[in-house]
């Protein structure tokens, strides 16, 4: 009689049993490497560590010092301009005439007032400018809706310094930060202080500067009172007008260059230095979150430990499948590959022997040959086709014949002219010049004369202009020239200045002469198509009083004592004296 039958275990799956010589050589594997690669993790992220730590340290330093040494540059190139202008003949002049009970008093304080518009519409940094005589009471300002100085401007002294002075920061009515900077205007010789000039600093614009040098998306730059009081930030988000904790304040200024630690409002950790700008109480604060500088440290030490992880796991995984004689030509592949995905089409590998890898090998050497023809294909196309669209580009806006500016050209540079002028306030002026008897030369030698004389006109136009004007052909015998930042007697000097050029021409029918026409931006109007209506009637104007003439259109007179007479549309044309 058999006893009872003791049930057996089952076979233990694969991947556990130890009597398998790939599992023996993956547990080999996994323990000969793990140990090493721990130990080399840690010191690795412990070294990582100290060199981030110290490379925050630094920038955060870096750009707390620059951003400091920008702003002392600032506030000597604000004093230095606001020192012109306030020697400027200009103001002292017309101060000390406001000062008097003469007649031409209230002109002496419009024609302040207007310069003082001027100045501040050119420089950004002004919010206002103001003058105050000798006791400190305002005489005129930028703003012409300022009647009395403000509050904070009102001084419980006489202003009596030599040199320019900055004055105490005040919240303006924006809830922006501006800071008066004072400069002594002098009479004439240096006989006294008629009074002072006043440049309201708009510290909000002082955020692009402390933008230019903040550490990264998540770092901020501050630039506060030694008080505490925060003048303008880099961060957008943040209020100008917010106070800085003066415990932090005082723990920053004891650590001197050093970098400090400190919770925000709302508590959050933030590493932060400091740095004083010279010639004043100002104090910049470079800081970033701590979580935010050390992300890419704990994003690396995360992506390490997976990285070790997932070697482990392959090394353990691929010893029993890959062999040598595989792994080699396989790690050609891919570092042929790789040249490949990063542009390097000069890769060749060896031929890989028989077998499924040899194939690989020849396929992979023909596909990298084929996209190598076919790069060298597109390449010579696309140079071609950059040929011919700066070709195409030249033609569209150049006349064929002469090589000037064709006329749809032409317009466009005169609008562009106009709006640059219309924002800086200069003097434009435009020459509608034509051929005088052109048609009757045609006649008389031919049109490939006639081309000739079109050509020698175009050549003495470019030479007698300047290389900022604009020459183009108008149409037909018809030109014209843009003359930016040009007056009305510049416009009759350039003028007279082509017609002498042509008269050196050599032409088979004998001399050519033109008949110029001009007219003055903002004098004849303030539109291309205007402007070109009133040269075109002076043009005729030169045509009807027996042309090879300039004539200026009617609407605007030379200044006194040029050279120059030019009486209006209508009489008779402009002539050198």
């Amino acid at each position: 009689m058999t006893g009872p039958v003791t049930p057996q275990a089952g076979p233990a799956p694969r991947f556990l049993r130890m009597d398998r010589i790939t599992n023996r050589i993956v547990m080999l594997t996994v323990g000969a490497t793990l140990v090493p690669i721990l130990a080399a993790g840690f010191l690795a992220y412990a070294q990582t560590r100290r060199a981030v730590t110290e490379r925050i340290d630094e920038d955060l330093r870096s750009v707390s010092s620059l951003t400091a040494r920008e702003l002392d540059y600032w506030l000597r190139s604000q004093s230095y301009q606001i020192g012109v202008f306030a020697s400027s003949f200009e103001v002292s002049q017309n101060l000390a005439r406001v000062g008097t009970r003469a007649p031409s008093a209230d002109d002496a304080r419009a024609r302040l007032t207007d310069y003082l518009s001027s100045v501040s519409r050119r420089m950004d940094f002004y919010s206002e400018l103001m003058v105050l005589d000798a006791e400190g009471l305002l005489v005129t300002s930028s703003d012409p809706g300022r009647r009395a100085l403000p509050p904070e401007l009102v001084f419980d002294r006489p202003l009596r310094g030599a040199g320019t002075e900055l004055g105490e920061p005040h919240a303006g009515p924006e809830g922006t930060y501006r800071a008066p900077l004072l400069e002594p205007i002098l009479a004439p010789g240096g006989a006294g202080r008629l009074g002072t000039l006043v440049a309201q600093l708009d510290l909000a614009r002082l955020s692009e500067i402390l933008g230019a040098f903040k550490e990264g998306a998540a770092g901020r730059v501050l630039l506060l009172r030694e008080g505490g009081t925060v003048l303008t930030t880099s961060d957008a988000t943040l209020e100008p007008a917010a106070s800085f904790d003066p415990a932090d304040l005082a723990t920053l200024i004891a650590a001197g260059e050093g970098v400090a630690e400190r919770r925000d409002a709302e508590g959050r950790a933030r590493l932060s230095t400091l740095a004083r700008v010279p010639q004043s109480d100002w104090v910049v604060v470079a800081e970033v979150g701590r979580r935010d500088a050390y992300a890419p440290l704990v994003r690396a030490r995360n992506l390490t430990a997976a990285a070790m992880a997932g070697l482990i796991l392959l090394v353990g995984g691929m010893v029993h499948v890959l062999g040598v004689i595989l792994i080699r030509p396989l790690d050609r592949l891919t570092a042929g590959a790789a040249e490949v995905a990063a542009g390097n089409l000069s890769v060749g590998l060896p031929p890989g022997g028989r077998g499924e890898v040899g194939y690989l090998t020849e396929v992979f050497n023909e596909m990298v040959r084929r996209l190598r023809a076919g790069r060298d294909e597109l390449d010579a196309a696309n140079l071609e086709l950059r040929e011919r669209n700066a070709e195409l580009a030249l033609l569209s806006v150049t006349d064929g014949l002469t090589g000037l500016l064709n006329h749809r050209r032409g317009m466009e540079v005169l609008s562009e002219e106009l709006d640059r002028e219309a924002r800086s306030g200069g003097p434009l002026s435009v020459l509608m010049i034509d051929v005088d008897h052109f048609k009757q030369y045609n006649d008389s030698w031919g049109h490939p004369e006639g081309d000739a004389v079109l050509k020698g006109v175009a050549r003495a136009l470019q030479q007698a202009t300047r290389g900022v004007d604009g020459v183009v052909r108008y149409g037909g015998e018809e030109f014209m020239v843009v003359l930016p930042d040009c007056d009305a007697e510049g416009a009759m000097e350039a003028g007279t200045r082509i017609l002498e050029r042509l008269s050196r021409e050599p032409f088979t029918g004998g001399p050519v002469t033109l008949s110029a026409g001009a007219a003055v931006y903002p004098s004849h109007g303030t539109e291309a198509h205007e402007l070109v209506r009133a040269a075109d009637e002076a043009l005729y104007t030169a045509k009807r009083n027996g042309r090879n003439r300039v004539v200026l259109a009617e609407g605007a007179g030379l200044p006194v004592g040029s050279r120059y007479r030019a009486e209006m549309v209508g009489t008779r044309a402009a002539t050198p004296a």
